[in-house]
């Protein structure tokens, strides 16, 4: 096999065990992205682009080109869709601004600034990402480079657009450098010239898995149920899968949707259609036109599946459940969303159960959107909140923005510290009893990427209590932790990967002592970020987690518990269908 040039990615680099796939710390929550084309064959404002783009021979359509290296992506997956746009691209071109639509060109630095290396082909730039999440990406071709467009071995002397394209897209969905070179994904540039199933194996564990929720007893033998939620299986569709808490029985397996959908997140809803059952809503973004709609179905007895969709023009973020708001007698789901057009921030709210009876709740402009959580009652109106964390595109700096779910919004504001990156919000209860409902805004710090927590009161008030977590660990995922240790504090837990790979829990009181347990799970596996507060499955009077895992050397997916208050192994692990 022929290997010739380092091709290189402008990134937060992850540092995880080298067993296979690598990823890098970003992804695209709704997994789809659009490329405007116009750029790339531009030679106006791009002098450097080699040819005219005429398609005829030694001179490739590079706007084709480079849609035939994400059709390859396409064709290999359905976890991921990127579409194109023949539109023009930057305002200011080659600048590779997080305001402008993501874009591919010729140039002969990095986004005007940085130098490509000597052996460096190409570069993608993903910008503007906040808690992994990634808002826009371009692709730069070093025009110093000879290019043509071919498939088979490489050529002497000629680089192969297409193959490169591939490999640049693929870090665009969040793929870094595998330590070997039976991937597309491999450092170097080689006769591969598609996905191959590293690869895929990769995208599997970054966007396959969308969630793991707990629901109650189904089956009668008094203990609740887990339910996986997969996007992209075998067959491409959206699955869930609900399982015995204890014995990890499959109890049902249903399929969602279509293939034409890519679920986001999940709920748990209690009965919503007096059938006696719970029910699973599972939210997904439509491949054609971006529509969200959820699907709920019983999680026993007849499915019974009906849809809720939202407004159109819109990308999702995340979902919350919202006990009945408006008093018309059904629960709603709170969608927290970013509308197209200019990025503004809004929370919309739909009925699980009969009328749509839709409202919107606008949050401030030029922020990004993070995270939603609905709190208790916090200024004393009789009405639940929706605290959404946001980050400021001038400097970052986060926030969480607090208001009614219905009536006047009363906004109230709480601010993360400064020189930090927000990550999570988490709801924790009334952790130091002066009946207001406790926020805890997850961040880490700029200077060493330190995970730390503060907890303050919804209403304003300071609190507040100031935890950090492990140093060198990248955050994973946190949740409210119930009382694992009966101290009458609420817990707080946050999920992290240690340099070696490994997954640990810090449990942590949101107030007074700190009390701080480690939770391990198994060696050799990634997180999903699937972590959910099980109750007590085991009966041993001590709450458990659950967290779905992705095996490193072949990607089955698999549910851990662990106690709480010791993190001591339970008898029992779920895998999940292949």
């Amino acid at each position: 096999m022929k290997v010739r040039m380092l091709i290189s990615v402008l990134a937060l680099l992850a540092a995880v065990p080298a067993s296979a796939w690598l990823a890098l710390s970003r992804f695209y929550p709704a997994a789809t992205v659009q490329c405007r084309l116009g750029d790339v064959c531009d030679t106006v404002r791009f002098p450097l682009t080699p040819g005219t783009c005429s398609g005829l021979p030694g001179n490739p359509d590079w706007r084709a080109e480079i849609t035939t290296a994400f059709a390859r992506w396409n064709a290999a997956t359905d976890l991921f869709d990127f579409t194109t746009n023949p539109g023009a691209g930057a305002t200011t071109p080659g600048t590779c601004s997080s305001m402008d639509p993501n874009s591919v060109f010729f140039l002969a630095n990095v986004c005007g600034t940085g130098a490509f290396g000597a052996t460096t082909l190409a570069v993608a730039r993903t910008t503007s990402f906040i808690n992994g999440i990634s808002t826009h990406s371009d692709i730069i071709f070093n025009s110093a480079r000879v290019w043509g467009a071919y498939d088979g071995a490489l050529m002497v002397g000629v680089d192969d657009f297409r193959r490169v394209g591939v490999h640049e897209a693929g870090h665009v969905m969040g793929l870094d450098h595998p330590p070997h070179m039976n991937a597309i994904m491999f450092f170097a540039v080689q006769d591969i010239n598609g996905p191959q199933p590293d690869d895929l194996a990769g995208l599997a564990a970054i966007y396959g898995i969308i969630a793991v929720r707990t629901a109650p007893d189904i089956n009668g033998n008094g203990v609740g149920e887990i339910v996986s939620i997969r996007s992209g299986s075998v067959d491409g569709a959206i699955t869930g899968e609900t399982r015995d808490g204890d014995t990890g029985a499959l109890l049902r397996r249903s399929t969602f949707l279509t293939t034409d959908f890519r679920a986001f997140d999940a709920l748990i809803l209690p009965d919503q259609d007096g059938n006696g059952s719970p029910e699973l809503a599972v939210l997904a973004i439509r491949e054609g036109d971006g529509r969200i709609v959820a699907e709920i179905r019983n999680l026993s007895g007849a499915e019974m599946p009906r849809l809720v969709w939202f407004t159109a023009g819109f990308a999702p973020r995340r979902a919350a459940f919202l006990p009945d708001a408006d008093g018309d007698g059904n629960d709603e789901i709170a969608l927290l969303m970013t509308r197209t057009a200019d990025g503004r921030v809004v929370v919309e709210m739909r009925n699980a159960f009969g009328l749509s009876a839709d409202r919107q709740v606008w949050f401030d402009a030029f922020t990004f959107a993070l995270d939603l959580v609905v709190l208790e009652d916090g200024d004393g109106n009789g009405i639940r909140e929706l605290a959404v964390l946001l980050a400021r595109f001038v400097d970052n700096r986060g926030q969480v923005q607090i208001k009614n779910a219905i009536g006047a919004p009363l906004r109230r504001n709480v601010w993360v510290m400064p020189g930090a990156r927000p990550l999570r919000i988490v709801a924790v209860g009334d952790a130091d009893g002066n009946s207001v409902p406790d926020v805890a805004m997850i961040s880490t710090r700029n200077a060493d990427g330190r995970i730390v927590a503060e907890v303050k009161n919804s209403n304003g008030a300071t609190l507040p209590r100031t935890i950090w977590f492990a140093g060198g660990n990248r955050f994973e995922a946190a949740i409210a932790a119930g009382n694992g240790d009966a101290n009458a504090a609420p817990d707080l837990a946050v999920m992290s990967r240690r340099a070696d790979g490994r997954i640990l829990l810090e449990v942590v009181n949101a107030a007074g002592a700190i009390g701080r347990r480690s939770v391990f799970f198994s060696a050799g596996f990634d997180a999903t970020s699937a972590v959910q507060l099980a109750g007590d499955l085991d009966s041993n009077a001590v709450p458990e987690v659950i967290a779905m895992l992705s095996r490193q050397s072949d990607s089955r997916k698999l549910i851990q518990r662990r106690n709480l208050s010791s993190g001591a192994a339970v008898t029992r692990q779920h895998w999940l269908t292949p």
